[in-house]
């Protein structure tokens, strides 16, 4: 109701979560601005939530947060479960510390197929996952795994591809902040040799989103419905898109659409973006068949 705190539900039930609701509920639309951060505390996550929301929002708003600190939320939850299984921790203070010597293996499991979840990490923005896919691009060579061996493994990739990485800037594997900078040229000559690798270019298209159907794009694009396979970007005043449209000969066009230090809001520069690959798309199609 009106003047109350808004309702915050978490995906995961469990004590290592700490809700700091400040968020108010307003009567009308319009007004609202609700964030949500999230920080630990004493081994905890701390989720808060600041800002107004309106009453009509029914379905309410989804916020996907990564972990702040993943190993010790791990260890949290372990704790937790072992505690609810009757298993009694003597120390439960989480710190980070070396693997016994006499240490034994009590279980493990083993994660689904790579393909998955590099189709999950495309179609719904997971930069979790994408940092973590950095972290374990050398297995074989980085010990321990790190971002630095990482993106060391990218930057050879990427000469490997044609793409000197003198002529970019990469600190990050997800573009959560603006480590990296990479001009739309460049973007489109990966995409190019990604796409013209048989061995990989069908495996690599189909992780990303597509227009009218899954994950970013699901509800953008749909006069071009499965016709535009492309990965989205956004921050505060960057916007991207960048893939490939298929043409009525079924050939390709790659394009990358990037915006930075946008003042118009997100979805302005969205619509302009579909448009411009709609653009394109009837440009090729055309230009095909003069010929």
């Amino acid at each position: 109701y009106v003047g109350a705190a808004p309702k915050v539900k978490l995906e995961l039930v469990s004590d290592c979560f700490v809700i700091d609701n400040r968020g108010v509920t307003v009567d009308l639309p319009g007004d609202e601005g609700i964030t949500v951060k999230v920080s630990t505390l004493n081994g905890k996550v701390v989720v808060q939530v600041k800002g107004k929301l309106a009453s009509t929002e029914e379905k309410g708003v989804l916020f996907l947060k990564a972990q702040p600190d993943p190993d010790q939320f791990a260890a949290c939850c372990l704790v937790e479960k072992l505690d609810q299984a009757g298993v009694a921790v003597k120390q439960p203070d989480i710190a980070r510390g070396k693997v016994p010597t006499q240490a034994g293996k009590i279980a493990s499991i083993t994660s689904g197929p790579l393909s998955k979840d590099l189709r999950r990490m495309q179609r719904s923005s997971l930069n979790f996952v994408a940092e973590q896919t950095l972290k374990l691009m050398a297995p074989d060579s980085c010990r321990p795994a790190t971002f630095d061996c990482g993106l060391r493994r990218l930057r050879s990739a990427l000469r490997n591809l044609g793409l000197h990485p003198s002529c970019m800037e990469l600190g990050n594997g997800s573009g959560l902040f603006d480590a990296n900078k990479v001009t739309p040229a460049q973007v489109v000559r990966l995409l190019v040799e990604m796409t013209n690798r048989s061995d990989l270019g069908d495996v690599y298209r189909k992780l990303l989103p597509v227009s009218g159907v899954s994950g970013t794009l699901a509800h953008r694009l749909k006069r071009l419905k499965k016709r535009v396979m492309a990965k989205t970007g956004t921050l505060d005043t960057v916007s991207a898109l960048a893939g490939y449209a298929v043409r009525d000969d079924g050939g390709l066009v790659v394009f990358a659409i990037l915006f930075n230090n946008a003042t118009a809001s997100k979805y302005s520069l969205r619509g302009v973006q579909d448009r411009i690959v709609e653009v394109l798309l009837g440009w090729a199609g055309k230009k095909r068949r003069s010929r």
